[in-house]
């Protein structure tokens, strides 16, 4: 599934609903920090993924993403533009 960002202020902000252990896979042109939030209930606030609150990473983010409780809520908040970006499920 793609994933569309579009600009927040300074960032590129995306939201999605996973049902399951997923990878995301992100590419941009430029390094910048992400953030990586979540949610367990359909309002409310976010919180950061352990291990995913503001993170610099190189131009190329690829991870899996297999334990915890689905659904949730997730938010990804990136400083520099994403070219590509999607989100695989397991069956």
């Amino acid at each position: 599934m793609n994933i569309s960002f579009t600009k927040s202020g300074n960032a590129y902000v995306a939201t999605f609903e996973a049902t399951s252990a997923f990878n995301l896979h992100i590419e941009r042109s430029n390094v910048g920090y992400i953030r990586m939030e979540q949610r367990t209930t359909t309002s409310g606030a976010y919180a950061a993924v352990d291990g995913f609150g503001n993170l610099s990473w190189d131009k190329v983010l690829d991870v899996d993403f297999t334990g915890g409780l689905f659904p949730k809520s997730i938010r990804i908040i990136s400083e520099t533009q994403p070219s590509m970006a999607f989100v695989t499920f397991a069956e």
